[in-house]
């Protein structure tokens, strides 16, 4: 379609499930690799952005394949400026390590809307998720760079000063999983339900 970066972030401490996220199991394998594997599909080159030597202990054990960013342990911001930095395509797409029901038709969805502008990321209950979208690498550099001069740290920020289209609740329900796609496992409970999708049983 276009050339695209993926970019895994991966550098959260998982404190709610006592462990690493990226590494939990699910389904018989660390919880990673799903997402890893959609943009991997779409994507000409793939970028880990993790917390430290420890993290990226763990990591190259399981994906030894990808490119390895560390955010400094500066949160989901510091990830992206991390990975958007070593991209070397115009164009990136974006997921959090912990989201198994994201699809790679999520993604050639976001990246068809993103043409129209300089990305397009989901938008559910009016609230946009900046850390699964489609975008394009020169626009999001310049804006979180913005952001980051201003003393700002939260990646929504970022989209504020981008011209951006939304992918709304209506398009969502028409992928895998349906509006569950953007589960974010940050609990035991999140875990189940995406497990529970995964096997055919929400």
């Amino acid at each position: 379609m276009w050339s695209t970066t993926g970019l895994v972030l991966a550098g959260g401490r998982g404190e709610r499930l006592g462990v690493y996220k990226a590494v939990v199991p699910s389904r018989g394998e660390p919880l990673i690799l799903r997402p890893l594997r959609v943009l991997q599909e779409l994507s000409d080159e793939v970028i880990v952005a993790h917390g430290g030597e420890r993290q990226l202990e763990l990591l190259k054990e399981i994906c030894p394949e990808v490119v390895f960013v560390a955010d400094e342990e500066t949160g989901p911001l510091g990830g992206l400026l991390a990975g958007f930095q070593r991209a070397r395509m115009p164009w990136v797409l974006v997921a959090p390590c912990d989201a198994p029901l994201l699809s790679t038709e999520l993604y050639r969805a976001l990246l068809l809307r993103a043409r129209r502008a300089e990305g397009c990321v989901p938008r559910v209950h009016g609230t946009a998720n900046p850390v699964v979208g489609a975008y394009q690498r020169e626009a999001f550099l310049g804006a979180a760079r913005a952001v980051v001069s201003s003393g700002g740290q939260a990646p929504v920020d970022v989209l504020s000063r981008m011209n951006l289209v939304y992918m709304d609740e209506e398009a969502l329900r028409g992928m895998p999983f349906g509006m569950a796609c953007l589960l974010d496992v940050n609990t035991p409970e999140d875990l189940e339900r995406a497990q529970n999708h995964l096997a055919g049983t929400p």
